[in-house]
């Protein structure tokens, strides 16, 4: 089941329903190695999740995904560079 993330996005999937649309859902249970491989800016739960494991802030994973890319093994890299220096830029 995929939780809508706010009332807008509940109302909007209701009219794309309504609609006839067809509305493609992001169903986590169907992840491919590819996706483990990457870390998508646009998913804030990802993002999240990876400054988490890294020991970084929001703002700093979103700079090394800008810097560096969405591979979640560049991004470790650098993750462990910016820790490793202590500062808030990464390369």
């Amino acid at each position: 089941m995929r939780y809508l993330k706010s009332p807008n996005e509940a109302r909007l999937a209701e009219d794309r329903c309504w609609s006839g649309e067809a509305m493609m859902v992001d169903d986590k249970t169907k992840r491919d190695f590819q996706d483990r491989d990457r870390v998508s800016a646009e998913d804030e739960y990802e993002v999240r999740h990876f400054a988490e494991q890294n020991g970084l802030t929001i703002e700093q994973t979103m700079m090394l995904i800008r810097k560096h890319g969405d591979s979640r093994e560049v991004l470790t890299r650098a993750a462990r560079q910016l820790r490793e220096r202590g500062t808030s830029e990464a390369g």
